[in-house]
């Protein structure tokens, strides 16, 4: 009887060991949302897990870091001295279909990164339908109705885009995708519902380059960033006007 309560106890401590240790690290391509920096995973030649970020953060600046993953911590490679381990270690936390990214020698890990860039946060795996390929796929889509003036489906494959991929998009490719649905609808006389597509980018907020360019309210382009978006904007301006006008004469049918 004693032998099967100590049996039986010892199969709860292990139990409870493996419940609480953290999940393995899974390989695979993950984003952080706003498509502003990817995490690499996978096993090399040698079966090594290793590991790539790559981000971007403010006026383009950038973050490149990449090791190898022991347990559950990252030992990034020297920038300068190739493949020679560095000072700079990382956490890895897996959360379900997600990698929580942490530096754990902060000071080290700054010099992978540009001054205006870093790399912690939590990367996912997008859905299917919102990888970078998929995506691009789905656009190409979008362009094969709009030029054949179907602009309804056009409409579709836009309005769906942005609903279920709205987290894995850069700001630029999100108001970009905003102006395409913005002119299938400009087409398909819905001038009120343009309006509203583009009042959800940034441009809207301002009148011009020049506004663009100065910021307000707490928004701010830096150079790199606003050379970046300025033709996005350029195109948001532009489509304003024409459903601002097409709203215009729609509601008094004599202008």
């Amino acid at each position: 009887m004693i032998r099967r309560l100590l049996v039986f106890l010892w199969a709860v401590v292990v139990a409870s060991l493996a419940h609480g240790a953290p999940p393995e690290i899974r390989t695979g391509h993950y984003v952080l949302k706003g498509d502003t920096g990817t995490l690499l995973v996978r096993r090399d030649a040698q079966q090594k897990l290793t590991f790539e970020i790559n981000t971007i953060g403010g006026n383009c600046h950038t973050c490149d870091v990449a090791g190898v993953i022991r347990g559950h911590t990252g030992h990034a490679d020297s920038e300068m001295q190739g493949d020679s381990a560095s000072a700079c270690r990382v956490a890895f936390v897996q959360e379900s279909a997600a990698i929580r990214v942490v530096p754990k020698t902060a000071d080290a890990c700054r010099d992978f990164c540009g001054m205006r860039a870093g790399f912690e946060g939590t990367y996912f795996i997008p859905p299917k339908a919102c990888t970078a390929k998929n995506r691009q796929k789905a656009r190409d889509q979008f362009m094969a109705f709009y030029r054949t003036r179907r602009y309804q489906q056009a409409e579709n494959v836009a309005q769906t885009l942005l609903t279920g991929c709205n987290d894995f998009m850069h700001r630029i490719e999100l108001d970009q995708v905003r102006n395409d649905l913005a002119l299938a609808q400009y087409h398909g006389a819905k001038p009120a519902q343009c309006l509203k597509t583009l009042s959800a980018t940034l441009a809207t907020d301002f009148k011009d380059e020049e506004g663009l360019k100065e910021g307000g309210n707490g928004f701010y382009l830096p150079p790199c960033d606003f050379d970046n978006y300025i033709d996005v904007a350029k195109a948001t301006w532009f489509n304003r006007a024409l459903c601002t006008k097409a709203s215009l004469k729609k509601s008094d049918p004599k202008q």
